[in-house]
């Protein structure tokens, strides 16, 4: 390809506003089709980025794309690799719907060796919210819950210490993953 096809496609792209002035993907105005379609893909790099792309959409407001994840977990609430590929892609956003759906499911969610990479994940996404009080208070009740082992409940402690700014939450301190 040479100079002047690049350019040319590089102004097509620039006509459809997905891109910022400084290069970035504009999210909020990114096409939702593509990643409604990838998320049932069996393809796990088109699963992956279609996860992030989904991601990236709700942190800038695009309210639809929070629907369609919500699916996805339903969707995929018993394949747990998948599961875990969407905890990777979740950003810490100030929505409470968000932080409940997120906290619903994981309650929801059998405690197994199978299910254990995604808790963890999901923990881990959980201390990125800094002093946000309603996160502080669902890991304080999952903490204590009974639905949970001794050791998950100490994972939910340490967590929202962390969220706290008490501690630096670590998986690794009891050897338990």
């Amino acid at each position: 390809m040479n100079k002047k096809e690049i350019d040319k496609i590089i102004k097509q792209f620039q006509n459809t506003n997905f891109f910022t002035e400084e290069g970035e993907v504009n999210y909020l105005n990114y096409k939702i089709e593509h990643p409604i379609k990838d998320i049932k893909s069996t393809d796990e790099r088109k699963f992956r980025n279609a996860a992030y792309i989904l991601c990236e959409m709700i942190k800038v407001g695009r309210r639809p794309a929070l629907y369609i994840l919500f699916t996805a977990f339903e969707e995929n609430k018993e394949d747990f690799k998948r599961l875990e590929i969407i905890a990777e892609k979740l950003e810490p956003i100030d929505n409470n719907e968000y932080i409940d759906f997120i906290f619903d499911f994981l309650t929801k969610t059998k405690s197994s060796n199978k299910s254990r990479a995604f808790i963890r994940n999901l923990i881990i996404f959980f201390t990125r919210y800094n002093n946000n009080k309603k996160v502080i208070a669902r890991l304080d009740k999952l903490a204590k819950s009974k639905i949970f082992s001794y050791r998950m409940k100490k994972h939910f402690k340490h967590a929202k210490e962390a969220v706290q700014g008490e501690s630096v939450f670590s998986f690794y301190e009891d050897h338990y993953y």
